[in-house]
């Protein structure tokens, strides 16, 4: 995203209207990569909600087939899949609960996810402009689980996600310790605010989709696990 882009912009001889100037303006492409960034990172935002909610798709799909096996079900149980329901955070809740696996962190997640998907509403259905439908009192508040790395020496902390490359650590001093704390990550955007993301951020949300993506998974093993499947 921070290369260099081009200065044409024509689509081709076959285009009969030309509604961007060539060659583009300097003085107005760091408008246009602003806005390229966006979105690129919003696209990464939908995909990232769309693959979660293919994986949940199958995470139900295993659970009804577990208690099929456990005999909580009849053999021949034919249940309704979840296919078709297109909210991410709704998805999450259901399959744990059928699971019967709804531990704290469980519940982080969901409210995270809750907040995710208004920014996918907002990417997918109101052109990225934050909505009064999508926001409470006035703002989306965005949150999700992110890991945040230190190096702590003696007193002095260092944030690895915010100094600024290269650094050294004080020679004389005792030994740095790498430190990951796990905690929130938020930002909040005002009504008719657009959704923008910093590649650091997408990062960090990406990580937090992985995160959760393991979570299910082990608490669907230990559910189909508790109802007499075999894993080898």
């Amino acid at each position: 995203m921070d290369y260099e882009l081009p200065r044409s912009l024509t689509l081709g001889r076959n285009v009969k209207r030309q509604f961007l100037p060539d060659p583009y303006p300097d003085e107005d492409i760091p408008e246009l990569r602003e806005n390229w960034r966006a979105w690129i990172i919003g696209n990464a935002l939908r995909e990232l909600d769309q693959f979660l909610s293919l994986y949940l798709d199958e995470a139900y799909d295993i659970v009804q087939q577990a208690k099929i096996v456990s005999g909580e079900h009849p053999p021949d149980h034919q249940w309704k899949r979840i296919d078709r329901h297109t909210n991410v955070a709704d998805k999450h809740k259901l399959v744990l609960e059928q699971a019967k696996r709804e531990a704290q962190v469980h519940v982080d997640d969901q409210a995270c996810l809750v907040s995710l998907s208004h920014v996918r509403n907002c990417l997918a259905h109101d052109l990225g402009i934050v909505t009064p439908k999508r926001a409470g009192n006035g703002e989306l508040h965005v949150r999700w689980i992110a890991i945040r790395t230190l190096i702590e020496q003696g007193e002095k902390v260092i944030d690895m996600d915010a100094v600024e490359f290269p650094f050294q650590l004080d020679p004389n001093g005792p030994d740095g310790v790498v430190v990951a704390k796990v905690e929130f990550a938020e930002k909040k955007f005002a009504v008719g605010e657009h959704i923008r993301f910093t590649p650091d951020e997408l990062l960090g949300i990406c990580l937090f989709y992985q995160m959760v993506i393991d979570r299910v998974g082990q608490a669907i093993q230990g559910y189909a696990e508790d109802c007499g499947v075999v894993f080898k």
